[in-house]
């Protein structure tokens, strides 16, 4: 069952960038963007505030760094889903290394598969990119 309001915590590093993208989500119905920052330890204490949902980590390089990222969010937001937005294509990485509750997808495709991904991910459930 997914939760009433998604609560979101955005990490990207450039702050314009930042604030576009927790603007975009919060113009979203059902979601609230409950932290941003620069930096992962920036978000130390937001859990406890307000129980974050989905994690949206903006720019991994790669695969291996956006499977990096995944696990990093969920060691400092324990139970958050994570959306990792890559520079590059999603679909070159291996589904199996995606863990349930986690998405990867190309920034690029922001805005039109993120509002369907974070709804997913927020459920607990593995997103699949609409054909």
């Amino acid at each position: 069952m997914s939760p009433s309001t998604i609560n979101i915590a955005v990490l990207h590093a450039d702050a314009a960038g930042r604030e576009s993208l927790c603007d975009f989500i919060a113009d979203q119905v059902g979601f609230r963007v409950v932290a941003g920052a620069a930096l992962a330890p920036q978000f130390e204490g937001v859990q406890r505030a307000s129980p974050v949902h989905v994690v949206v980590v903006h720019h991994a390089a790669d695969a291996d760094r956006a499977v990096e990222q995944i696990g990093s969010a969920r060691a400092l937001l324990p139970g958050a889903g994570v959306v990792v937005l890559m520079a590059q294509d999603a679909e070159a990485l291996p589904p199996d290394l995606v863990p349930p509750g986690a998405a990867c997808m190309e920034e690029e495709r922001v805005p039109a598969e993120l509002v369907g991904a974070l709804r997913t991910i927020a459920m607990g459930r593995r997103y699949h990119r609409p054909a």
